[in-house]
This record gives structure tokens, sequence and C-alpha cells, in this order.
């Protein structure tokens, strides 16, 4: 990731950027490091609700912590000799804020002199590798389909009736007890294709999240229509194992902090899960998302981050979807240039709404709001 030429290149930088902040605030960085309460971190979990954070949103409806924000904010500024006369607490937070990129660079450039001394001339990979947070709604949705796939290929391995008569029963009990009902079934179709040979293959499970996370609750139904009835001791093996999963995907998915007697529910929960899984289909029911979980990586992003659900990719998929649709909908040549002189365009209009849709997304609006009457 940087190696020892650039790592030289750094530590010049380091002095420059020392030099720098000296100039501009008549402080030594180290000496300034030591005093301030001030929670920078972008990641930190509820920072919008943290009196402590620099990202904290002030409410305009009480006047005793506005003005206790401001005179801490004031503070943070006088430690860096920030002059804060005649200006607003906002002018403050975005001169601290400039300060404070100033100061992670300082940090990291810092911790990398002292790798250099001692004897580390590469930036160690696990600093890139944390910040690569794994998306539990993906996991949810691939480890889902997973399991659902594995079951039914298991099932379709030990039945002794012809393949179609399979796909035909458990399709049935999909539709009706699974995705629907007897009164009201759904119209889902098992995905199959034949082969030159005449013989079938199924195609694994691939669905949206919520029709995946459908069928991790009826899992019972899946595995009592898939396995033959003289598999019992198997199919409560399979029913037990994935109880545990699902169990621990509900903790991993909350929307709030978790804590740590939650973290270790849900790694106890997922060993029990994988040790069966491992005993049950070995390397042929592993995957990447698998493997995070019974490694005990997600775990470990977990214990970093507190809540995981904040860092999922949702919202992009969402916006993937709306601009998708707005762009097939109005545009039959992916938004080129229309109308007189070719100067209409259906691009423009789409960046402005996803430039509005990331500040709201973002908390970054609100500060267009703050103290405005």
């Amino acid at each position: 990731m940087c190696d020892s030429t650039r790592t030289e290149l750094l530590l010049q930088y380091l002095e420059e950027c020392i030099g720098e902040y000296l100039e501009k605030h008549k402080r030594d960085f180290l000496e300034v490091q030591k005093l301030p309460k001030l929670r920078t971190d972008v990641t930190q979990v509820g920072k919008a609700e943290d009196v402590n954070h620099i990202d904290y949103i002030i409410p305009d409806d009480n006047p005793i912590k506005k003005r206790e924000y401001s005179q801490f904010i004031a503070k943070e500024c006088m430690l860096r000799k920030i002059n804060t006369v005649g200006s607003s607490v906002e002018e403050w937070r975005e001169i601290l804020r400039d300060c404070v990129k100033l100061e992670r660079k300082l940090q990291f450039l810092i911790t990398l002199r002292q790798w250099h001394q001692e004897g580390i001339d590469k930036v160690p990979l696990v600093l890139i590798i944390e910040l690569l947070i794994p998306c539990i709604l993906h996991l949810e949705n691939r480890v889902g389909e997973k399991i659902i796939s594995m079951i039914i290929w298991l099932g379709l391995e030990k039945c002794n009736q012809p393949t179609i008569s399979f796909i035909s029963k458990l399709q049935d009990v999909f539709r009706t007890e699974v995705l629907g009902s007897h009164e009201a079934p759904s119209q889902w179709k098992m995905s199959y294709k034949k082969n030159a040979d005449g013989s079938i293959q199924l195609d694994p499970i691939q669905e949206h999240n919520q029709v995946v996370r459908c069928m991790i609750q009826h899992i019972e139904h899946i595995i009592n229509g898939a396995l033959p009835e003289m598999e019992r001791e198997l199919k409560a093996k399979l029913i037990l194992a994935c109880s545990k999963y699902s169990e621990a995907i509900t903790i991993l998915t909350a929307h709030r902090a978790l804590t740590e007697d939650e973290m270790e529910q849900f790694q106890d929960l997922i060993d029990d899960f994988f040790e069966t899984w491992v005993e049950l289909f070995g390397n042929d029911g592993m995957t990447n998302y698998l493997h995070l979980l019974g490694s005990g990586h997600v775990l470990y992003f977990l214990q970093k981050y507190k809540c995981l659900y904040i860092y999922s990719q949702q919202g992009w998929e969402a916006l993937n979807s709306i601009c998708t649709g707005y762009i097939l909908q109005n545009s039959s040549r992916g938004g080129y240039g229309s109308g007189q002189n070719k100067t209409k365009s259906y691009i423009f209009p789409l960046i402005l709404y996803i430039m509005r849709d990331l500040l709201w997304k973002t908390n970054m609006a609100d500060a267009f709001f703050m103290n405005k009457e």
C-alpha cells in the first residue's frame, strides 16, 4: 500500500504539515492533542446526538443545549488559537473541521514515523482492511440464498422420485406455505434448465432480500418439503442450525449500537450454526460471506463499529433502482442530448436529484436550515 520510497516522501511531508499547523494555530500539534474533548470520528454511531461531536445537530428548540454546545465549541477553538470574536457557532465549526482534517493527516503521518522508527517501512494492510466494512444486508441475502439452495440440492440428492416431480412438489410448498397460503398461493417458480442429455439441473436461489428473508423465516417448511420423511434426524439438525442463524441475523441487523453481551450472543449463535453447516456440507456449502461469519471477521467489525446496519448499502441500492427506472422511463438513449440543438438532457436533472438525495441522507442538508428563521 505504501513502499519505502513513498514512506520517505511522507516523512518529509510530515515536517511541512507540522510547520503549517504551528504557523496557523501557534501551538504544537502534540500538545493540542492532549487537551481536546472534541470527537471527530465520522463513523461514530449516533454522532448527531453526541454533544461532544463536531457533527452534533444543535436543537433549535433547546436554548440551554445550544448555549452549552456553543461554549464547548468555543473552548475547542481557543485551544487551537482560533479567533471566535464576532462569529457564529456554525462558522467556528467550519473552521474547526478544516483544522480537524489537518490533525487527522498529522496523526497518520506521526504514526507512520513511529512505524518507520520501529523498522516498519510499509503501511500495515490491516489499517486499510478495517475500512472495508462488509454490507450486512448483502451478507444476509447471499447467505440466505446459499442456505436455501444447499437444502434444496440436498433434498434432490436424497429423493427417490423424478426430478420434475420433486420440483413440482417443492414448488407447491413455496407457493402455499412459504411465500403464500393455500387460499392465496404465490406464483413463485423454481428456476431450472434442461441439459443436452435431457437431465434437469436446478439453478441456485437468487431473490431479493425480502423474499429470501421470508424463506428463512419459513425454513422449517422448506426442509420438511425437500427432505424425505425418513431423514428425521437430519431435518431436526438443519432446522435447529437455521434457527440459530436466523436469531443471529436478527441481532446483527438491529438498528442501534449493540452491547458486548449481544455481540457475544451473536457469535455464539453463529458458531453453533457454522459447526453444523460445515459438518453437513463442507466446502460445497462455503461462501465468502459464510467465511466472514464463521471466522469471526464480522464480529471484529461489530466490536469496532458497534452497529453495522448504518454502513449497509441499502440506500445505494434503492438510489440505483430509482436512477435506473428514471433513465429507462425518460430516455431511449441513456440521456443523450435531445430537443432543439440537442441541448436538452435527462441526465442533468437526475444528477441534481442524486445531489439532493445525498445531502439529506448524510445530514449535510440540515446545515442549510440551522439557525435560520
